[in-house]
């Protein structure tokens, strides 16, 4: 029996094969498609996705093809707001404009390099499921062959007509919007910087524009149509889009495609049923406005891995695939409302919506702190799992600003170029047994006691330090293999930890435990789901 077979591969079951390979599983991948999809929607990846594909060995060769959008501008009428990136709690404080096309063969090629050959041409036709693995039925198109097989876990992320939805009598919860787009992408010289995404929004409707990588006059149009708008040809449509709603004449020659879709508002009710897993959009749809379709959909992938991984190495029990839903199903629940509220406000047509437009536009241009909210929501750095039957507290609450049990560690420095993302790529857990400002000797030894022990009796599930505040190792502590020095506390800050407490970080990087004090015993009973079981 084979341990995970991901049925889809697009950027979600993609990267999820990567994050299963890191975390030592290695998956079978198999895609209906004999061919990439040449066609991108989705050309947004999300700062926190891209933290989140840095431990991947994928982000810098994103990065180095993608196009770096650091501002948000929008315009209403006369009013206009321009929202900055830079300030983002985040290595990667901007948005990565590159199509999923070129996402999806990056991701391929570095799953070839781990050694994951994706079979195109692959068809699920047929699966049973109970209790117990899943048995699978698959086509090859190329020759008409046929293979019954078994499972430990099935996962699909075979987009929004999913077989494996279908199979499993999935329940895709929602609504038809009533709301379509037109999606083109041009070549034009427009007088707008190539930093940033705009988003003009008038009486007729709204257009957003986008630079595309690749050369100075590519740009991507999005704008809502209706059935009685009028159909003419397709760069005529486009230049009459830009004109009528941004106030832009150019000459526009079409770049690629010109299409149109519906937008549909639906999320799944169970994303697991028995050994079947959904991930991205077989789990959710929703509009395309913020670009968080396909960042939402990685970030499940992002969630699940780790937690699969554990479960089949024996080191986890079964209970523990529980959690994904419980903590990316209100994710994707809060994406469909706020993108789908987002939409009709911004498509309303007439004079009273633009009007009301105009004033929150400019109401919001004066108020950065309003801003900051929205512009952490949308870079997707404000999802936490507070909530999560994962997330555990004990001991004293802690203070103001400080990380709670559920929160995701933000991606800040902390001394020359040791940043936080860096204690965070081993693909285990993270213990972190601050001594607080005053580090005292007595808390400083059993500290280290404590950091010893963990990384004795977990040296393949958990990283143990003992991080102590100041340049200098403790007296007797020079060369400890468990010590991490904060010279100028940027990680007790980070964290909140002025006094002793302890932090246990989840390999996705979200704070799973905080105690403080630091209780031993407390910490072993949390990590006792590490001790040794049966592969599930």
């Amino acid at each position: 029996m084979e341990d995970v077979l991901v049925v889809g591969a697009g950027p979600v079951g993609l990267f999820l094969a990567i994050e299963l390979v890191r975390h030592g599983i290695r998956p079978r991948v198999v895609e209906r498609r004999t061919q990439h999809q040449p066609l991108s929607r989705a050309i947004a990846i999300q700062p926190r996705t891209l933290e989140a594909l840095d431990g991947s060995g994928v982000s810098e060769r994103l990065i180095a093809q993608g196009l770096k959008v650091r501002h948000l501008r929008f315009r209403s009428g006369s009013a206009e707001l321009d929202v900055p990136l830079d300030e983002l709690p985040s290595s990667h404080p901007y948005v990565l404009i590159l199509p999923q096309s070129d996402t999806e063969r990056e991701l391929e090629e570095r799953a070839r390099a781990l050694g994951i050959l994706v079979e195109r041409g692959v068809e699920l036709v047929h699966l049973e499921r109970g209790d117990g693995p899943p048995r699978v039925l698959l086509h090859h198109l190329s020759d008409g062959a046929e293979e019954l097989r078994v499972y430990r876990w099935l996962v699909g992320c075979d987009g929004a007509t999913s077989a494996v939805r279908r199979w499993t009598d999935g329940d895709l919860r929602g609504r038809e919007a009533g709301v379509r787009f037109l999606i083109g992408d041009f070549r034009a010289e427009l007088p707008l910087a190539r930093d940033a995404s705009w988003l003009h929004t008038t009486g007729d409707g709204l257009c957003a524009i986008v630079p595309l990588p690749g050369s100075d006059d590519r740009w991507r149009l999005i704008a809502d149509t209706r059935d009685t708008d009028p159909i003419v040809a397709e760069a005529d449509l486009l230049r009459t889009v830009l004109e009528r709603r941004a106030g832009l004449r150019a000459e526009v020659r079409q770049d690629g495609w010109v299409g149109g879709f519906s937008v549909t508002e639906r999320a799944e009710e169970h994303y697991r049923r028995g050994r079947v897993l959904l991930a991205g959009d077989a789990a959710h749809t929703h509009s395309p406005i913020g670009g968080q379709g396909m960042n939402t959909g990685l970030q499940d992938a992002h969630n699940l891995a780790w937690k699969l991984a554990l479960v089949l190495r024996g080191l986890a029990d079964e209970s523990l695939i529980d959690s994904y839903e419980a903590e990316r199903r209100p994710v994707a629940r809060a994406v469909v409302q706020q993108t789908g509220t987002a939409t009709r406000f911004a498509v309303a047509r007439g004079a009273l919506p633009q009007l009301v437009r105009d004033r929150v536009v400019g109401f919001l241009g004066g108020f950065g702190l309003v801003q900051a909210p929205f512009l952490r929501r949308a870079a997707e750095i404000d999802v936490s799992y507070r909530s999560s039957p994962l997330s555990g507290e004990h001991g004293s609450s802690p203070s103001s600003g400080a990380l709670c049990a559920g929160d995701h560690v933000p991606d800040v420095p902390i001394y020359r170029t040791l940043r936080t993302s860096s204690l965070l790529r081993s693909a285990r857990h993270v213990l972190l047994l601050f001594a607080g400002a005053d580090r005292p000797q007595t808390t400083l030894a059993r500290l280290l006691e404590l950091a010893r022990q963990t990384a004795r009796t977990h040296p393949d599930t958990v990283d143990a330090w003992l991080v102590v505040r100041g340049g200098e190792a403790p007296e007797g502590c020079a060369d400890e293999p468990t010590l991490l020095l904060d010279p100028e506390g940027q990680l007790h800050q980070v964290f909140g930890a002025g006094v002793a407490t302890a932090f246990l970080v989840r390999p996705d990087g979200y704070v799973g435990w905080r105690c403080h004090p630091v209780d031993g015993a407390k910490l072993r009973e949390r990590l006792s789901w590490t001790s040794e079981r049966t592969p599930g």
